[in-house]
């Protein structure tokens, strides 16, 4: 998913550019039930917190993170889980562009 989401902001990996490396580190995770979701708002909640690392020739450039959560709803949250992972990765992959791009005149794409 992450990956996918670095195509798209136009931040993939291509021969002969500098590599950005980005470290992943899962803080929390939380599958969470659309049933319970569905009895109660809150209850089953669906909840993913990643902090990513962002590496340029193996110094620090920056950290972000991402918490993403399904926490009430009926049959659109059943798979919750994958919503906050796709959301996540989404998310991180806009966030890594921007720091990548803060000071240039280039942009995500």
């Amino acid at each position: 998913h992450l990956k996918t989401s670095f195509v798209k902001s136009g931040i993939d990996y291509e021969e002969g550019q500098e590599k950005v490396i980005v470290d992943i580190t899962i803080y929390s995770y939380n599958k969470g039930n659309a049933f319970a979701r569905w009895l109660l708002p809150g209850a089953g909640t669906s909840r993913l917190l990643v902090q990513a690392a962002i590496k340029k020739d193996a110094v620090l450039i920056g950290a972000i993170e991402s918490q993403q959560s399904i926490s009430w709803g009926g049959g659109f949250s059943i798979g919750g889980w994958q919503h906050v992972i796709n959301w996540s990765a989404k998310d991180i992959g806009s966030k890594i562009c921007s720091v990548l791009y803060a000071n240039t005149e280039d942009s995500c794409s």
